[in-house]
């Protein structure tokens, strides 16, 4: 456990220089030399965020498994023969290594890109909602492929959509959801929808879904990266609309302090 922990640190710390310098090449590259002051303000507010993220994220996604490894590994020394915790370890490994490809994918800056960002989502999408025996139906139209997507906007983008097809397989018993992405009048589109039961209060509240806290917070998650998240009910089943502006997305860390 601690050559894994060894070497998940040493790729995340390689990682976040590799984007901490494309960061400052970017500030470099968009500063005059009359704008030092605000340069060097914004340099170190970049870092900062960066640095706050990444710890963050490797709190959430790997803290609490390595806790419940520490756990198991305890009751093995007493009875090494227990089977739960065998299991405990073994499905917690697992997880480690899906949450650690997943904080790698976010800081590695070659996917910084609207292909990578799909390619991803798909990849969790089409799994995911197969498990629950629900069908996929994946469009892509009129996309830009190598776009340039911020990592913290690509990570807000897909965990949103990740959080609203979870809300989809716990809540609306649909058999189809649809996944939509377009490129259109300087927007990146993502549109959602499924037939199941609908996850709004009311027809009239576009912004209270049923679903809580978790979905809530989606509207705000948009609104930092200069995005908009509405949610519509229709005849049978919930349609989400998801749009970021290709300027909000491409420089995301020059616009927001």
């Amino acid at each position: 456990m601690t050559c894994i922990l060894f070497i998940v640190i040493i790729n995340l710390v390689y990682l976040y220089f590799l984007r901490k310098q494309n960061l400052e090449n970017k500030v470099l590259k968009n500063a005059s030399a009359t704008q030092n002051i605000e340069y060097r303000y914004l340099l170190n507010k970049l870092k900062e965020d960066e640095r706050n993220r990444i710890a963050q994220e490797i709190h959430d996604d790997l803290g609490s498994t390595l806790v419940s490894i520490s756990m198991a590994i305890e009751i093995l020394k007493s009875d090494p023969q227990n089977k739960i915790a065998h299991s405990t370890i073994n499905n917690a490994i697992e997880k480690l290594n899906t949450k650690t490809n997943k904080i790698i994918w976010s800081l590695n800056i070659q996917n910084d890109n609207l292909k990578s960002l799909l390619a991803y989502i798909r990849t969790f999408a089409k799994p995911f909602l197969e498990e629950a025996k629900i069908d996929l139906n994946w469009i892509e139209a009129n996309l830009v492929e190598h776009l340039a997507v911020d990592g913290h906007v690509r990570r807000v983008i897909y965990l949103s959509v990740k959080e609203l097809l979870t809300n989809i397989v716990k809540h609306a018993h649909a058999n189809i959801v649809t996944i939509r992405i377009s490129c259109h009048a300087n927007h990146l589109t993502i549109f959602i929808s499924d037939d199941g039961t609908g996850m709004l209060n009311d027809s009239s509240s576009m912004s209270k879904p049923r679903m809580g806290n978790g979905i809530r917070n989606l509207k705000q998650s948009m609104e930092k990266i200069g995005g908009q998240i509405i949610w519509n009910n229709i005849n049978r089943g919930t349609q989400v609309n998801i749009t970021i502006p290709f300027e909000n997305a491409k420089n995301y860390n020059y616009s927001h302090s």
